[in-house]
């Protein structure tokens, strides 16, 4: 298997990026929708825990994920897209990144203003990003909220935008991001 992306799809470093990254923000949204539902108690406070930890590691993983599309460029667009389609996809894209760097900084910054170190997998405290201020926690709070649904949404476009390129315009769109799909 390739590592690099070629012309005509994804390699594994890509793949591997964004099938970990798929698997870990799902799991991170179960568990957000969980916790803002769930009773406040002592419980819940390594399931926060670990929340913030792996939105730290998307976090970097998605910081990787550009450089590597730097280092290695996507493949273009399958050929016989509309240009609304092209548009969309782009677009897609795009605002999915923005969720990505915004959900865990947005919730990184509100553990800040809480007065809350982040501290990965219980081993490495990052630095407070902004003073402790509530105002500005329930602030963050919400948009980190706002984000999540968001988020929920262009991923359920995303899904719905791989599944009708398969099925019905049978085109090589979702193969050449599949683990071991051949375009």
């Amino acid at each position: 298997m390739q590592l690099k992306n070629s012309p005509e799809k994804y390699g594994a470093v890509s793949k591997t990026f964004h099938w970990l990254t798929s698997i870990t923000v799902l799991c991170l949204l179960g568990v957000g929708l969980y916790m803002v539902r769930a009773d406040k108690n002592a419980a819940l406070i390594p399931i926060y825990g670990l929340h913030k930890s792996f939105g730290i590691l998307v976090l970097t993983a998605t910081f990787f994920r550009v450089l590597w599309h730097v280092y290695s460029k996507k493949p273009p667009l399958v050929r016989g897209m509309a240009l609304w389609e092209r548009v969309a996809a782009h677009a897609g894209h795009f605002f999915l990144y923005i969720c990505l760097f915004g959900m865990p900084l947005s919730g990184w910054i509100m553990s800040s203003a809480f007065g809350r170190t982040v501290t990965v997998f219980g081993v490495l405290p990052l630095p407070n990003l902004v003073e402790k201020n509530d105002g500005l926690a329930e602030n963050l709070s919400a948009l980190h909220e706002y984000l999540a649904y968001a988020l929920i949404g262009m991923i359920a476009v995303h899904i719905g935008a791989a599944l009708k390129h398969h099925f019905i315009s049978k085109d090589a769109t979702l193969k050449r991001m599949l683990p071991f799909g051949r375009p």
